[in-house]
Protein backbone atom coordinates (compact mmCIF):
# COMPACT_ATOMS: atom_id res chain seq x y z
CA UNK A 1 0.00 0.00 0.00
CA UNK A 2 1.30 3.37 -1.11
CA UNK A 3 0.30 6.45 0.77
CA UNK A 4 1.26 9.91 -0.56
CA UNK A 5 1.29 13.33 1.21
CA UNK A 6 0.90 16.46 -0.71
CA UNK A 7 1.67 20.13 0.23
CA UNK A 8 3.45 23.36 0.08
CA UNK A 9 6.77 24.32 1.15
CA UNK A 10 7.83 27.49 2.94
CA UNK A 11 8.14 29.14 -0.65
CA UNK A 12 4.71 28.43 -1.82
CA UNK A 13 5.95 25.26 -4.02
CA UNK A 14 4.02 22.16 -4.40
CA UNK A 15 6.06 19.14 -2.58
CA UNK A 16 4.89 15.21 -1.82
CA UNK A 17 6.25 12.06 -1.05
CA UNK A 18 5.11 8.46 -0.57
CA UNK A 19 5.02 6.28 2.18
CA UNK A 20 5.15 2.32 1.35
CA UNK A 21 3.38 0.50 4.13
CA UNK A 22 2.98 -3.87 3.81
CA UNK A 23 0.25 -6.18 4.66
CA UNK A 24 0.23 -9.93 5.35
CA UNK A 25 -3.43 -11.45 3.91
CA UNK A 26 -3.78 -14.28 5.63
CA UNK A 27 -6.34 -17.24 5.57
CA UNK A 28 -7.62 -16.48 9.49
CA UNK A 29 -5.25 -19.17 10.99
CA UNK A 30 -2.76 -17.79 13.84
CA UNK A 31 0.82 -18.64 12.72
CA UNK A 32 3.33 -18.38 15.17
CA UNK A 33 6.86 -17.47 14.55
CA UNK A 34 9.86 -18.93 16.39
CA UNK A 35 11.90 -16.19 17.78
CA UNK A 36 16.02 -16.26 17.19
CA UNK A 37 18.15 -15.71 20.38
CA UNK A 38 18.74 -12.66 19.52
CA UNK A 39 15.34 -11.70 20.02
CA UNK A 40 14.92 -11.05 15.95
CA UNK A 41 12.15 -12.84 14.61
CA UNK A 42 12.68 -15.41 11.37
CA UNK A 43 9.97 -13.11 9.57
CA UNK A 44 10.78 -10.10 7.43
CA UNK A 45 9.80 -7.61 9.52
CA UNK A 46 11.57 -6.81 12.67
CA UNK A 47 8.78 -7.89 15.77
CA UNK A 48 8.34 -5.31 18.48
CA UNK A 49 10.14 -5.69 22.14
CA UNK A 50 10.92 -4.39 24.79
CA UNK A 51 13.94 -2.41 25.37
CA UNK A 52 15.21 -0.76 28.89
CA UNK A 53 17.91 2.08 29.06
CA UNK A 54 19.19 4.17 31.84
CA UNK A 55 17.45 7.51 31.91
CA UNK A 56 19.56 9.08 34.71
CA UNK A 57 22.40 7.78 36.59
CA UNK A 58 24.03 9.37 39.49
CA UNK A 59 27.16 8.80 41.94
CA UNK A 60 28.17 10.03 45.38
CA UNK A 61 31.14 11.14 46.00
CA UNK A 62 32.68 10.56 42.09
CA UNK A 63 36.06 10.68 43.91
CA UNK A 64 36.69 8.07 46.44
CA UNK A 65 39.52 7.46 49.28
CA UNK A 66 40.88 3.83 49.52
CA UNK A 67 38.12 2.04 51.84
CA UNK A 68 35.45 4.69 50.65
CA UNK A 69 32.02 3.72 49.68
CA UNK A 70 30.30 5.28 46.64
CA UNK A 71 26.44 5.24 46.47
CA UNK A 72 24.65 4.60 43.23
CA UNK A 73 21.32 5.61 42.21
CA UNK A 74 19.89 4.33 38.70
CA UNK A 75 16.69 5.34 36.65
CA UNK A 76 15.25 2.10 34.27
CA UNK A 77 13.00 3.23 31.21
CA UNK A 78 11.31 0.78 29.03
CA UNK A 79 11.50 2.68 25.55
CA UNK A 80 10.35 -0.20 23.59
CA UNK A 81 6.85 -1.05 22.34
CA UNK A 82 6.24 -4.46 24.97
CA UNK A 83 6.62 -5.20 28.25
CA UNK A 84 10.17 -6.56 29.96
CA UNK A 85 10.66 -9.15 32.37
CA UNK A 86 12.68 -10.69 34.52
CA UNK A 87 14.58 -7.82 34.74
CA UNK A 88 18.30 -8.22 36.54
CA UNK A 89 20.54 -4.88 36.66
CA UNK A 90 24.37 -5.20 37.32
CA UNK A 91 27.18 -2.88 37.95
CA UNK A 92 30.75 -4.24 37.34
CA UNK A 93 34.31 -2.15 37.63
CA UNK A 94 37.15 -2.59 35.29
CA UNK A 95 39.38 -2.92 38.45
CA UNK A 96 38.45 -6.33 40.37
CA UNK A 97 39.02 -4.19 44.03
CA UNK A 98 36.09 -1.97 43.58
CA UNK A 99 33.32 -4.22 44.58
CA UNK A 100 29.23 -3.94 45.46
CA UNK A 101 28.75 -3.84 48.79
CA UNK A 102 26.28 -6.32 50.45
CA UNK A 103 25.95 -10.53 49.27
CA UNK A 104 23.52 -9.62 46.20
CA UNK A 105 24.75 -7.61 43.39
CA UNK A 106 21.81 -7.60 40.90
CA UNK A 107 18.76 -6.04 41.80
CA UNK A 108 15.28 -8.69 40.30
CA UNK A 109 12.31 -7.19 38.88
CA UNK A 110 9.45 -8.65 37.71
CA UNK A 111 8.19 -6.73 34.97
CA UNK A 112 8.41 -3.38 33.66
CA UNK A 113 5.41 -1.73 31.16
CA UNK A 114 6.27 0.10 28.11
CA UNK A 115 7.31 4.04 28.94
CA UNK A 116 7.78 3.32 32.70
CA UNK A 117 10.71 3.78 34.79
CA UNK A 118 12.08 1.81 37.46
CA UNK A 119 14.65 3.43 40.24
CA UNK A 120 18.04 0.98 41.29
CA UNK A 121 20.65 1.50 43.95
CA UNK A 122 24.52 0.47 44.66
CA UNK A 123 26.86 0.95 47.06
CA UNK A 124 30.53 0.41 46.17
CA UNK A 125 33.17 -0.39 47.61
CA UNK A 126 37.08 0.76 47.09
CA UNK A 127 39.49 -1.70 48.85
CA UNK A 128 43.00 -1.01 49.81
CA UNK A 129 44.59 -2.32 46.85
CA UNK A 130 42.46 -0.66 44.10
CA UNK A 131 44.66 1.28 41.72
CA UNK A 132 44.56 5.37 41.74
CA UNK A 133 43.18 6.98 38.74
CA UNK A 134 40.10 7.23 36.23
CA UNK A 135 37.73 3.81 36.45
CA UNK A 136 34.98 2.84 34.04
CA UNK A 137 32.11 1.21 35.75
CA UNK A 138 29.80 -1.15 33.33
CA UNK A 139 25.72 -1.27 33.90
CA UNK A 140 24.18 -4.09 32.56
CA UNK A 141 20.73 -4.65 32.46
CA UNK A 142 19.40 -8.11 31.69
CA UNK A 143 15.54 -8.70 30.63
CA UNK A 144 13.47 -11.00 28.65
CA UNK A 145 10.38 -10.33 26.42
CA UNK A 146 6.82 -12.61 26.96
CA UNK A 147 8.44 -14.82 24.33
CA UNK A 148 11.40 -15.70 27.14
CA UNK A 149 13.72 -14.05 24.38
CA UNK A 150 17.00 -12.59 26.58
CA UNK A 151 18.22 -9.03 25.58
CA UNK A 152 20.77 -7.14 27.72
CA UNK A 153 21.59 -3.20 27.36
CA UNK A 154 24.86 -1.67 28.53
CA UNK A 155 25.90 1.89 30.37
CA UNK A 156 28.90 3.12 31.69
CA UNK A 157 30.36 5.94 34.44
CA UNK A 158 33.41 6.56 36.25
CA UNK A 159 34.56 7.52 39.21
CA UNK A 160 38.26 8.41 40.80
CA UNK A 161 39.87 6.59 42.93
CA UNK A 162 42.91 8.47 44.87
CA UNK A 163 45.81 6.71 46.16
CA UNK A 164 48.60 8.04 47.98
CA UNK A 165 51.61 8.86 45.92
CA UNK A 166 54.77 5.96 47.12
CA UNK A 167 58.02 7.28 45.85
CA UNK A 168 60.95 6.07 46.73
CA UNK A 169 64.90 6.47 45.06
CA UNK A 170 68.13 4.66 46.16
CA UNK A 171 71.10 6.61 47.71
CA UNK A 172 72.57 9.10 45.75
CA UNK A 173 76.70 8.47 46.25
CA UNK A 174 79.33 11.14 44.42
CA UNK A 175 82.52 10.41 44.54
CA UNK A 176 84.43 11.66 47.56
CA UNK A 177 86.78 13.41 45.04
CA UNK A 178 87.14 14.59 41.27
CA UNK A 179 89.77 16.44 39.17
CA UNK A 180 88.65 19.59 37.73
CA UNK A 181 88.22 18.94 33.82
CA UNK A 182 87.22 15.04 34.11
CA UNK A 183 84.21 13.05 34.40
CA UNK A 184 82.01 10.92 36.06
CA UNK A 185 79.14 8.68 35.73
CA UNK A 186 76.61 9.20 38.41
CA UNK A 187 73.59 6.06 38.50
CA UNK A 188 70.01 7.48 39.90
CA UNK A 189 67.21 4.74 40.16
CA UNK A 190 63.03 5.80 41.07
CA UNK A 191 60.50 3.79 42.64
CA UNK A 192 56.81 3.86 42.60
CA UNK A 193 56.06 1.52 45.80
CA UNK A 194 52.86 2.91 45.48
CA UNK A 195 49.31 2.04 43.66
CA UNK A 196 48.80 4.94 41.62
CA UNK A 197 51.06 6.02 38.66
CA UNK A 198 53.55 9.25 38.94
CA UNK A 199 54.47 11.41 36.54
CA UNK A 200 57.12 12.81 34.67
CA UNK A 201 59.99 11.84 36.90
CA UNK A 202 63.21 13.71 36.62
CA UNK A 203 66.40 14.49 38.49
CA UNK A 204 68.47 17.35 38.30
CA UNK A 205 72.34 17.65 39.96
CA UNK A 206 72.48 20.84 41.72
CA UNK A 207 76.00 21.54 42.90
CA UNK A 208 78.21 24.37 42.02
CA UNK A 209 81.17 23.20 40.16
CA UNK A 210 79.69 20.24 38.53
CA UNK A 211 77.77 20.28 35.02
CA UNK A 212 75.54 17.29 34.57
CA UNK A 213 72.02 17.26 32.23
CA UNK A 214 68.67 16.36 33.80
CA UNK A 215 67.86 12.73 34.05
CA UNK A 216 64.37 12.02 32.45
CA UNK A 217 62.99 8.33 33.96
CA UNK A 218 59.52 8.92 32.65
CA UNK A 219 56.15 8.07 34.00
CA UNK A 220 56.21 5.37 36.29
CA UNK A 221 52.97 2.97 36.29
CA UNK A 222 52.74 1.23 40.06
CA UNK A 223 54.94 -1.21 41.76
CA UNK A 224 57.36 -0.22 38.46
CA UNK A 225 60.77 1.32 38.65
CA UNK A 226 62.97 3.18 36.01
CA UNK A 227 67.07 3.47 36.05
CA UNK A 228 69.47 6.35 34.46
CA UNK A 229 73.26 7.17 34.11
CA UNK A 230 73.96 10.66 34.30
CA UNK A 231 77.53 11.94 33.09
CA UNK A 232 79.27 14.38 35.14
CA UNK A 233 81.55 17.05 34.34
CA UNK A 234 83.42 18.67 36.88
CA UNK A 235 84.70 22.15 36.15
CA UNK A 236 85.25 24.92 38.77
CA UNK A 237 83.34 25.80 42.09
CA UNK A 238 82.91 29.71 41.29
CA UNK A 239 85.18 32.52 40.14
CA UNK A 240 86.41 33.12 43.90
CA UNK A 241 86.82 29.66 45.15
CA UNK A 242 87.77 27.18 42.02
CA UNK A 243 88.72 24.05 43.89
CA UNK A 244 88.31 22.31 47.06
CA UNK A 245 84.81 21.25 49.12
CA UNK A 246 81.69 21.62 47.23
CA UNK A 247 78.09 21.38 48.69
CA UNK A 248 74.83 20.78 46.98
CA UNK A 249 71.95 18.29 45.97
CA UNK A 250 70.36 15.96 43.67
CA UNK A 251 66.85 16.66 43.18
CA UNK A 252 63.95 14.02 42.22
CA UNK A 253 60.95 15.93 40.86
CA UNK A 254 57.44 14.23 39.57
CA UNK A 255 53.87 14.52 38.96
CA UNK A 256 50.63 13.36 39.77
CA UNK A 257 47.78 12.51 37.49
CA UNK A 258 46.51 16.36 38.39
CA UNK A 259 49.50 17.50 37.61
CA UNK A 260 50.45 18.95 40.59
CA UNK A 261 54.83 18.48 41.05
CA UNK A 262 56.35 16.85 43.80
CA UNK A 263 60.14 17.24 44.76
CA UNK A 264 62.61 15.24 47.25
CA UNK A 265 66.35 16.37 47.57
CA UNK A 266 69.30 14.52 48.92
CA UNK A 267 72.09 16.93 50.05
CA UNK A 268 75.91 15.53 48.43
CA UNK A 269 79.22 16.59 49.07
CA UNK A 270 82.35 16.49 46.41
CA UNK A 271 85.87 17.91 46.64
CA UNK A 272 86.96 19.15 43.32
CA UNK A 273 90.65 18.89 42.83
CA UNK A 274 93.22 21.17 41.04
CA UNK A 275 94.28 19.63 37.55
CA UNK A 276 98.35 18.64 38.00
CA UNK A 277 100.09 20.83 36.03
CA UNK A 278 102.97 19.01 33.71
CA UNK A 279 106.23 20.44 33.45
CA UNK A 280 107.57 20.27 29.43
CA UNK A 281 109.37 17.41 29.89
CA UNK A 282 106.52 15.65 31.64
CA UNK A 283 104.47 16.56 28.59
CA UNK A 284 106.76 15.21 26.33
CA UNK A 285 107.05 12.02 27.79
CA UNK A 286 102.79 11.60 28.52
CA UNK A 287 102.67 12.31 24.40
CA UNK A 288 105.46 9.64 23.85
CA UNK A 289 103.63 7.25 26.11
CA UNK A 290 100.48 8.23 24.09
CA UNK A 291 102.24 7.19 20.55
CA UNK A 292 103.53 3.88 21.77
CA UNK A 293 100.11 2.95 22.46
CA UNK A 294 98.82 3.33 19.17
CA UNK A 295 101.58 1.85 17.86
Amino acid sequence: VVITIEGLDLSGNAISQNFTMYVTITDGSTATTEPSKDGSSSGGVTASKPVLVVAACSVSPETLESGGTAHVELTVKNVGRRTAQNIRVNVTSDDANIVPVGEYSAPYLAGLARTKEADFSFDMQVLPMALGGMHTMTIAIAYENSNSVAYTETAAFRITVNQPILFSHDKVDLPEKVTSGESFSLPVSAYNTGLTAIYNVKCSLEVPGLISASAYLGNLEPQKSADKTMSVFATTIDSTTKYGATYGACVFTYEDAAGEEYQESVDVKIEILEPVKLTDEEKKKAEEEAQEQKS
